[in-house]
């Protein structure tokens, strides 16, 4: 049986835990020269929804309604940036192409594209988007950004269930 853990607790950790891969994202990008692609920053839209979804039910201490509230857009949000990074594994799966391109920096498309457009071209990317800069233990960035998404769906699925007073 897994220990109960009350919801406050549940969103600071949570908090903190994707705080933390967001600071380490920025660390790969700043100091270690890995820029993201236009599908890694989709994924980090995700990890910074999850971050600001917990820290405001962290700081507002909803009661079980709004609990369960935070909770499903927690999940929301983790759906969202891993259905991003399945689409980027998909693609560091296929075969290389000889010109393929992820398309332009998300700073060029918002200054020059309507938004609606931005969108499109962000979520059609290829290229760059395929390439393996990183791995850990033989897993890329957007597979270990799948798995961590997952984790959190997981656990905000677990903790919808168990529903604690506040405290």
């Amino acid at each position: 049986m897994l220990p109960t853990l009350h919801s406050r607790k549940y969103f600071l950790l949570l908090s903190l835990f994707v705080l933390g891969m967001l600071l380490y994202a920025y660390y790969l990008q700043y100091f270690q020269d890995l820029f993201p692609c236009n599908l890694c920053i989709l994924q980090r839209f995700g990890f910074i929804g999850v971050f600001l979804f917990s820290l405001i039910a962290f700081l507002h201490n909803p009661g079980r309604l709004g609990q369960r509230i935070y909770k499903i857009l927690v999940i929301l949000a983790a759906g969202a940036g891993m259905s991003v990074g399945i689409r980027q594994i998909i693609l560091q799966r296929q075969p290389p192409k000889l010109f393929s391109q992820c398309g332009a920096d998300l700073n060029a498309l918002l200054l020059n594209l309507p938004l609606s457009d931005v969108f499109n071209a962000l979520f059609y990317a290829s290229g760059d988007c395929a390439k393996v800069d990183w791995t850990f233990l033989g897993f890329s960035i957007a597979e270990w950004s799948v798995a961590m998404f997952f984790l959190i769906i997981l656990s905000a699925i677990y903790m919808f269930f168990n529903v604690s007073k506040r405290i």
